[in-house]
């Protein structure tokens, strides 16, 4: 835009030069007539190109204003996702030490069983129950904090899609805040929260999931390669395969 003004004043002195400055100038015909050597007239067209710069440059103050708008909007999400990230971190700290023996936490006890099960999909509720039963032991506490630190990834997620949808975060923005997330889990934290996703999709609150919100959540994990580290390794292959065959969703799976 600016290149635009230095343009447009770089042409109206080289014309007004020409024409004051130069005989043969004056007496060309262009298709509107010759130009004008009445100054009246050139203040006329000064007085004009004065409104269109003046235009041009409310344009300008108000594209910089949306844009110093955006940067506080991303500045403020930035702090808010900072706030959710160190939230996660504590959430993790108040489950990773539950162990259903001396030597292997929750999250690996459950890849295991995963591994050695033949499920469907009422087995994939099965298998959820008795891996919060398992990791809970009738212990209220335990299960909620479990229960809440999936659910709390699940919306950090969605908020990050929310933003994006919004326009406030670019496309690139989006998909390194959401790959933040799945950087702090291992692939049986993240095998896990799949086997929590596709029990969710066709078991969560008695059936009244909106599964078409599901589907789209689904559909930005896959964008946004969420599950990739998972999908490529070579050592959790079955149990990808047994969980996407349970839940028999296709294209709409989320990896």
């Amino acid at each position: 835009m600016y290149l635009f003004f230095f343009v447009m004043i770089a042409v109206s002195a080289c014309l007004f030069g020409l024409t004051f400055g130069t005989t043969w100038f004056r007496e060309v015909e262009f298709p509107f007539g010759t130009f004008s050597t009445d100054m009246g007239d050139w203040g006329d067209f000064a007085t004009c190109m004065t409104g269109v710069f003046a235009f041009i440059s409310v344009l300008l103050a108000f594209e910089a204003f949306k844009g110093q708008v955006l940067a506080l909007k991303r500045n403020s999400f930035d702090t808010l996702f900072s706030q959710l990230f160190a939230h996660h971190i504590k959430l993790y700290e108040k489950i990773q030490d539950a162990h259903v023996s001396e030597e292997e936490n929750i999250f690996l006890y459950y890849c295991r069983e995963i591994k050695e099960s033949i499920i469907d999909k009422n087995g994939l509720n099965a298998l959820w129950r008795s891996y919060v039963d398992e990791y809970s032991k009738g212990n209220k506490v335990k299960y909620e904090n479990l229960k809440n630190y999936f659910k709390f990834i699940y919306h950090e997620v969605d908020i990050i899609r929310e933003y994006e949808k919004e326009g406030i975060l670019t496309r690139g923005m989006a998909k390194k805040y959401v790959q933040l997330i799945q950087a702090q889990m291992n692939n049986y934290e993240l095998l896990c929260y799949l086997l929590n996703q596709l029990e969710y999709y066709y078991f969560g609150k008695k059936g009244k999931v909106d599964q078409e919100h599901q589907e789209k959540y689904y559909k930005y994990l896959k964008r946004n390669d969420f599950f990739k580290d998972l999908n490529d390794s070579r050592s959790f292959v079955r149990e990808v395969e047994i969980l996407l065959k349970a839940a028999d969703l296709g294209d709409k799976a989320p990896l």
